[in-house]
């Protein structure tokens, strides 16, 4: 049995580019592995096959069956979280134990104002509907 596990300082969920998110990985797994990496990534999803563009990776080395490491990545200036009505912009990081396929993930928004940036705003009322203070 394997347990992966990322835990990200301050238990945040948004970060503005630029920033460094640190953390770290913690595993369970049956024998040591040849290697444990964690991957700072984003991923593009919608319409057609979607996109995954990994950035950095840090290789945690002599790895044994259980640990706790440490990670922390400098986001780039880009790209922005978006949502759109067609497609979205995730960031997130990944842990992976190697040889195998144990992964996990976490996700996250990195954004000027930690929201995502949708593409396709929710329309504003008419300014007939809206009421004026008379």
């Amino acid at each position: 049995m394997t347990d992966l596990k990322i835990l990200i300082d301050g238990d945040r969920e948004a970060f503005r580019p630029g920033e460094t998110i640190r953390g770290s990985v913690e595993w369970k797994h049956e024998r040591a592995p040849k290697s444990v990496e964690a991957r700072l990534y984003w991923r593009v999803e919608g319409s057609g096959d979607g996109h995954v563009e990994t950035l950095m990776t840090v290789a945690f080395e002599n790895a044994g069956p259980q640990e706790r490491r440490p990670f922390q990545f400098a986001f780039p200036r880009g790209p922005y979280s978006f949502e759109g009505r067609l497609l979205s912009l995730t960031w997130g990081v990944e842990v992976v134990i190697l040889p195998g396929k144990h992964a996990a993930r976490v996700e996250f928004v990195v954004a000027p104002d930690g929201e995502p940036v949708h593409l396709h705003p929710e329309p504003t009322a008419n300014p007939e509907e809206r009421s004026t203070p008379q």
